[in-house]
């Protein structure tokens, strides 16, 4: 890959075990490929992470993956020019990773999943048609969003609102199948005793600029 931005990836690990950042970073080899890696963790996880920068944040009743990303979205932003957040459980094709260069001011990019069962099955991999979880936007662009919605607690529909309120800002954010990120399937959602289905559903219905207006955004730097 060429080294004309500099670019960040972010992900999310609060509460959860060392082997699943052991497997994200190794499934996707984000450093041979010039990307820097951001983890959000809670205090007192001792996640290890080496050569990545680690945020901790205190831990909340209610999980929420919009405060959890943005805590490293943020520190992502001040260093590189394009920032992707995925899920741990995710690997990002060369392809995929490549695409990302392409982000600009404006024009961004956010993947469906196919699914897989482990690494080492990914000539197995169907498309999940309804889940994405991997959005792909210039620094500028996540800053002008203030990053993801932090009312809606628990997780899901996190990255459909993003897009959707970055194609209303302008940005040109496509949904894609292809090229491949894939999702390493398992029965056991992480964080699952947080969802907190009923206030997402209230949340994804409300303004898209509201988000940008609260008090909130402050975090950013933004004018309310």
């Amino acid at each position: 890959m060429s080294n004309h931005s500099a670019i960040a990836c972010v992900v999310t690990a609060c509460g959860l075990n060392q082997e699943l950042v052991n497997r994200f970073m190794v499934a996707n080899r984000l450093y041979e490929n010039g990307i820097e890696l951001f983890v959000t963790t809670f205090k007192g996880d001792n996640i290890s992470a080496p050569g990545a920068t680690v945020t901790e944040i205190d831990r909340t009743d209610i999980f929420n993956i919009g405060y959890a990303s943005n805590a490293g979205i943020r520190k992502a932003t001040d260093c590189c020019d394009i920032v992707i957040k995925t899920d741990i459980d995710c690997i990002l094709s060369p392809e995929c990773l490549e695409q990302i260069e392409s982000t600009e001011f404006r024009k961004g990019f956010c993947w469906r999943y196919w699914e897989v069962e482990n690494e080492e099955s990914i000539d197995k991999a169907t498309l999940n048609p309804r889940t994405m979880g991997t959005v792909s936007l210039s620094a500028s662009d996540w800053y002008n969003l203030s990053g993801y919605d932090e009312r809606m607690e628990g997780y899901g529909f996190d990255d459909f609102d993003v897009c959707r309120r970055a194609r209303l800002s302008g940005c040109m954010v496509p949904i894609q199948m292809e090229p491949k990120v894939y999702h390493i399937s398992h029965d056991e959602k992480h964080n699952r005793s947080t969802i907190n289905p009923l206030n997402r559903r209230a949340n994804i219905e409300v303004s898209a600029s509201e988000w940008t207006n609260t008090e909130a955004s402050k975090k950013w730097g933004c004018l309310v």
